[in-house]
């Protein structure tokens, strides 16, 4: 969220949107790292879906460990959606436009009624390409593409995580365990 908070920043959009994301993004992390919080939103899931919903509590120290490998992660996807639009567009787009996919990828997973995000995460890159300039019948296209691009890769990492199943399993049994 903090991506597309800065690319609706530096694009000029940021009011309501930026807001919303911004009230958003505060709300979970309080969640995550207030005790009061975490206790709050575990009771209101409880009464709301009728079970017992646990919310991971991580610490600061470990949140911060980790940190550079998100920011790693994200501008190596922010980069590849960017290099995707400048590939299916024909007008010239401000590189802020890479901070668009890991908004939409976030919002999507947060969508509680679209399966894996499906349809939400579209809905915000064609909102936040629009916000760019790109008209929405090329925006729409863009978002497309970038749920089979996305699709692509999960298919990559199953298959190769499939490949390495089956090699550890084929030693495994090799050796004589079963």
């Amino acid at each position: 969220m903090i991506f597309g908070l800065i690319g609706l920043l530096v694009l000029g959009e940021f009011h309501p949107w930026g807001w919303i994301i911004l009230l958003l993004l505060l709300a979970l992390t309080a969640v995550i790292f207030s005790k009061l919080a975490h206790s709050t939103a575990e009771c209101i899931l409880k009464v709301i879906l009728r079970k017992d919903i646990k919310i991971s509590n991580l610490t600061f120290k470990l949140t911060i460990r980790t940190i550079p490998f998100f920011v790693l992660n994200w501008a190596l996807w922010s980069t590849g959606f960017y290099i995707l639009v400048l590939s299916l567009t024909a007008t010239d787009i401000p590189w802020t436009v890479g901070f668009g996919f890991p908004l939409a990828s976030t919002l999507g997973i947060m969508a509680v009624i679209a399966p894996g995000g499906l349809g939400a995460r579209e809905g915000v890159i064609v909102g936040y390409l629009t916000f760019v300039g790109i008209p929405v019948a090329e925006a729409t296209t863009i978002a497309v593409a970038s749920r089979l691009w996305f699709f692509a890769g999960e298919i990559f990492i199953f298959i190769i995580g499939w490949i390495a199943h089956k090699r550890s399993y084929k030693a495994l049994y090799e050796v004589g365990y079963q």
